[in-house]
């Protein structure tokens, strides 16, 4: 299968290049083949500390972590690579189905998945969502400018903010 080449935000291509961080170390190989059978390079880490050095070090487009890390959580991780790499395409997955977990993940500009999800399914749904996202925010920004292109916009009158009148008895 040849190279996959991830589209970045000011259009150019760039080799599929992931950071794969959980304690379970099954976990991690079976993403890392994953990324590898797409024909991308897989920076594997068991560690929060360890994928730290593999952040500094290479800063890869993508980022798929555990939340729980030892002492640490993949949102720390998450935070600190998106103050490195604002264009990072994100994903937290957990054992547990968390609605605060999913707001916080979303929240800090990443996906969430909860286990057991295919690794396969995991990268498609992650780079499928990059650029579902970008086509979602230019059709809104499409929409606002011909809503302000057309030009209507009704007059309130205070007669309309008024309660209706009652009748006199």
């Amino acid at each position: 299968m040849g190279s996959f080449l991830l589209s970045s935000r000011s259009g150019a291509k760039m080799p599929l290049k992931a950071l794969v961080v959980d304690m379970d170390p099954k976990i991690v190989r079976e993403v890392g083949a994953a990324v590898r059978a797409l024909g991308g390079e897989s920076l594997e880490a068991t560690t929060f500390e360890a994928a730290k050095q593999l952040w500094i070090a290479e800063k890869p487009p993508i980022l798929i972590t555990d939340i729980r890390l030892g002492p640490f959580n993949g949102l720390q991780l998450l935070l600190r690579a998106k103050a490195d790499r604002p264009d990072l395409v994100a994903a937290i997955t957990s054992s547990v189905a968390d609605s605060v977990l999913k707001v916080d993940t979303q929240r800090f500009g990443g996906v969430f998945f909860v286990k057991p999800i295919e690794a396969g399914q995991l990268l498609k749904a992650l780079l499928g969502q990059e650029s579902e996202l970008e086509r979602f925010q230019e059709r809104r920004r499409g929409d606002r400018r011909n809503e302000v292109r057309s030009g209507f916009i009704p007059n309130r009158r205070v007669a309309d903010r008024r309660r209706p009148k009652t009748e006199p008895r």
